[in-house]
């Protein structure tokens, strides 16, 4: 008699909070679904929610896949002033699996954006010389 009803409260397939969603969109639904939100809010936060689930996924996949210099990499785009200064370090470690330690340690990114437009100004520059002393 208890494995009949325990067979029937397998069988019933209503949504468990406590299991851990696999794939982003599953986990963006039993997000929204604890919401307590109209449906046309629902429906944007989903999309919201879609994104980010999307987006932690994807970084969370490239860096089991690669070597320890390209993780640098990453955690130098990942890790920036906006980052720190929502103080969202934390989160990014425990979503993505970087350690928190090395976040914290990556320069910003101002940096090198200034090097590159520099780069590009000079090379700007340059192409704007060649094609005037040949006209």
């Amino acid at each position: 008699m208890k494995r009949k009803v325990t067979r029937n409260m397998s069988a019933c397939k209503t949504p468990d909070h406590n299991a851990v969603a696999t794939t982003p969109n599953s986990k963006t639904k039993t997000e929204v679904d604890r919401l307590d939100l109209t449906p046309k809010r629902k429906q944007r936060m989903a999309k919201k929610l879609l994104l980010t689930n999307v987006l932690l996924a994807e970084i969370k996949k490239t860096m089991e896949s690669s070597s320890r210099r390209k993780r640098n990499v990453i955690h130098n785009k990942i890790a920036g002033k906006i980052a720190k200064k929502y103080k969202c370090m934390k989160i990014i470690s425990t979503e993505t699996g970087m350690s928190r330690r090395c976040l914290m340690k990556c320069q910003s990114k101002s940096i090198l954006v200034r090097e590159r437009g520099v780069r590009t100004k000079k090379l700007f520059d340059f192409v704007c010389h060649v094609c005037c002393v040949s006209c």
